[in-house]
C-alpha cells in the first residue's frame, strides 16, 4: 500500500495531496498545470514534501521533515516520456541493465531480462536496436527493464504522448499485460481519458494540486465532483439551489426537476438527453429555452453541439438531425430537457 498525505509549495506551484494505491492501477488525470507530475516526483523521490508523509507499506519514505529515503533506496520505477533506451545496446542488454545496476551478474541478468521480455511477449525484439523498434515498443521495452528489477511502485507518466491513434491503441492492450504482470501499486498520470477508463481500476482527479474526486469510471460518471470531471466523462455540468422542484441555476435560468432534492445541488445531463429543435417544441415539456449553436463538433456517426444563452449546454446528436435541422454556429434553435433527465447531487 503506497499512501500520500501532504504536499509542497514551490513558487507558484502548491500541492496537497492525499492519495491511496494498492495492488491496483490508479491513473491520476487532470487540467495542464494542476500538479499531476509533482504528485508521481514526490512518490519517485525526485521532490521533497514540506509536510505530511508518504508511506509503502511500513515503510516512511518522507516525513515532511527529517526524514528521506534518496530515490534510489526506493526501487520506484519511474517511467518519463521518453523511453531513455541505450540507442548502442540491443533490446535484451537493455532490459538486463536493470538487474545489472542492481549487482546481479552478467549472465544472471541477461536471464533475468529474457524471461521478462517473454513475459511481456516482446522475445522476438530482443535482438533489435532502439532505432529500430516503434514508439509504442520502444516504451513497452522501457517497462520490462523496470519490471525487472522487482520495483515496489510503478510510475508512468504520459507514456502515450507523441504516439498515434493506432499505435496507442495497440499499446494500451500491451500496458493492461504489464499491469497485470506488476503486482503492486502502479500510477499512471495521463490527459486522455480514454487511457485512463481502459487501464486504470481507479480514477484520481486532480485539480488545483487537491485531489478534487477518486473512483471507477462508473462512479465518477454517476456523480462528478466538478465541471472538470464531468467533461472527462461527457456530461453536462451545473450548479445550484433546488427549492420546490426548481433548480435555480449559479450562472442565471431555472430547470424544474424531478427530484424531491432541496439546497444546494450539482446536477449532470447527458448530452443525448439534450434535444434541439428550429421551432418549439409540441406539448408541454418543461423545460424549454430558446439558445444560439456555438458550434458543432463532428465525430464519427454523431455531433456535439455547443449551445450559448441562459443555459449552456452540449447536445449529442445524429449526423443526419445536424442535416435536417441545419445546425451551424449562429443558428437560434429551442433546446429541451426532461426534467426526468437532469440528476442531482447534494452538495
Amino acid at each position: 500500500m503506497l499512501r500520500l498525505v501532504g504536499g509542497l509549495s514551490r513558487g507558484s506551484l502548491a500541492v496537497d495531496m492525499e492519495l491511496d494505491v494498492g495492488r491496483e492501477t490508479v491513473a491520476i488525470v487532470g487540467p495542464n498545470g494542476a500538479g499531476k507530475s509533482t504528485t508521481l516526483k514526490l512518490i519517485a523521490g525526485l521532490l521533497k514534501l514540506d509536510h505530511g508523509s508518504l508511506r509503502c507499506d511500513d515503510d516512511v519514505w518522507d516525513d515532511g521533515a527529517d526524514r528521506f529515503t534518496a530515490s534510489e533506496d526506493r526501487r520506484v520505477a519511474w517511467l518519463p516520456q521518453d523511453p531513455l533506451l541505450f540507442p548502442h545496446l540491443d533490446v535484451l542488454s537493455n532490459v538486463a541493465f536493470g538487474p545489472r545496476s542492481r549487482g546481479a551478474s552478467r549472465s544472471e541478468a541477461l536471464r533475468a531480462a529474457g524471461a521478462m521480455l517473454e513475459r511481456l511477449d516482446l522475445g522476438r525484439f530482443a535482438a533489435r536496436k532502439p532505432d529500430t523498434l516503434s514508439g509504442g515498443e520502444a516504451r513497452k521495452v522501457a517497462i520490462a527493464r523496470a519490471l525487472v528489477t522487482r520495483p515496489r511502485v510503478l510510475l508512468l507518466d504520459e507514456p502515450f504522448a507523441g504516439i498515434d491513434v493506432s499505435a496507442a491503441a495497440d499499446l494500451r492492450k500491451e500496458l493492461a499485460s504489464c499491469f497485470a504482470a506488476f503486482d503492486g501499486p502502479a500510477i499512471l498520470v495521463t490527459h486522455a481519458a480514454v487511457d485512463a477508463f481502459m487501464l486504470a481500476d481507479r480514477i484520481a482527479v486532480i485539480e488545483g494540486g487537491r485531489r478534487v474526486q477518486i473512483g471507477t469510471a462508473q462512479a465518477l460518471g454517476a456523480a462528478p465532483a466538478t465541471r472538470y470531471v464531468a467533461d472527462l466523462v461527457g456530461l453536462n455540468f451545473l450548479r445550484g439551489v433546488v427549492n420546490d422542484g426548481v433548480l435555480s441555476l449559479d450562472g442565471g435560468g431555472t430547470l424544474v426537476v424531478a427530484h424531491p432534492m432541496e439546497g444546494p445541488v450539482t446536477a449532470t445531463v447527458h448530452p443525448r438527453a439534450v434535444s434541439l429543435h428550429r421551432t418549439r417544441p409540441d406539448g408541454s415539456p418543461r423545460n424549454v429555452w430558446s439558445a444560439t449553436v456555438a458550434s458543432v463538433e463532428p465525430s464519427p456517426g454523431s455531433a456535439r453541439v455547443r449551445v450559448a444563452g441562459p443555459i449552456p449546454l452540449v447536445a449529442e446528436i445524429t449526423d443526419a438531425s445536424v442535416r435536417t435541422l441545419g445546425l451551424r454556429a449562429g443558428v437560434e434553435v429551442f433546446v429541451a430537457v426532461k426534467a426526468t433527465e437532469i440528476t442531482l447531487t447534494s452538495v
